[in-house]
């Protein structure tokens, strides 16, 4: 995913995870550093860089080295090797990469689905994020052979903080992906979806979960689901309340009782 891809709130949410990330040694300082993000009122105050520039320019070189210019035509096999590096800087690289050339090399990463599972085990967000996002393009036509992230992503879809933001969409979107496909998958996610839908109302990246929510209520889900989604929206859409929280809230409603 490109920087110019981004929607406003999600530019917002990495802009704010990058300014908080605790730097590893050797690894470069994100950049950002200004960045703030609006929740209730309150601003985040970027963590000071641990780094020098000159230690940053120097990593930020080796991963040149490493995998040269980028090339979506080019062997994928260094960046899936990658993922397992010591270097934290290399892994969030190699994830980067991975999730921008998913669409255009959708059948070569397929024969790595295990590899990719794997990586969600990582410690630094990005890499998590980035992983699923590629994940999410892999299985956008088969969802069960990206199944196996799964409790992963559940790990990632109830992580604490600002700075874990961008994971909690990523995750909220696999699991629409994933249960949008069946009426058994969508009994079996939206216990996870309606307790996200709970925990982060109003929160920044919120506005996108309900957009993700208009998709899954619109997928082949059950009927008990379906009622389940238009009853958790049902009183943002309804009530006094304006905003995106209303109108966005109001396309789900719609979707989940055949309006739309």
């Amino acid at each position: 995913m490109s920087d110019t891809n981004l929607s406003p709130e999600e530019a917002a949410i990495i802009a704010a995870e990058k300014a908080a990330a605790d730097e590893a040694p050797g690894d470069v300082v994100a950049p950002g550093a200004g960045a703030k993000l609006e929740e209730d009122a309150s601003t985040l105050t970027p963590a000071p860089a641990t780094n020098s520039a000159a230690s940053a320019a120097a990593a930020v070189a080796a991963v040149v080295e490493d995998f040269g210019e980028e090339d979506p035509d080019g062997d994928l096999e260094p960046l899936l090797e990658a993922l397992s590096m010591e270097s934290r800087l290399r892994r969030q690289e190699a994830a980067r990469r991975l999730s921008l050339f998913a669409e255009h090399r959708k059948d070569d990463l397929k024969k790595s689905v295990d590899v990719l599972v794997d990586a969600m085990d990582r410690p630094e967000e990005q890499t998590r994020w980035q992983i699923l996002n590629t994940l999410m393009v892999v299985g956008a036509d088969d969802p069960e052979l990206v199944s196996g992230a799964f409790e992963a992503a559940e790990n990632a879809l109830f992580e604490e903080g600002a700075r874990a933001a961008f994971s909690r969409l990523a995750a909220f979107r696999y699991f629409v992906m994933l249960g949008k496909s069946s009426p058994e998958r969508s009994d079996e996610v939206w216990p996870l979806l309606d307790e996200a839908a709970q925990v982060y109302h109003g929160l920044p990246e919120y506005r996108e979960m309900l957009v993700a929510l208009a998709d899954f209520a619109g997928g082949s889900i059950s009927e008990s689901s379906r009622k389940a989604v238009a009853d958790r929206v049902r009183f943002d859409a309804q009530g006094r309340t304006g905003g995106f929280l209303k109108s966005y809230s109001q396309r789900v409603l719609s979707v989940a009782e055949g309006e739309a």
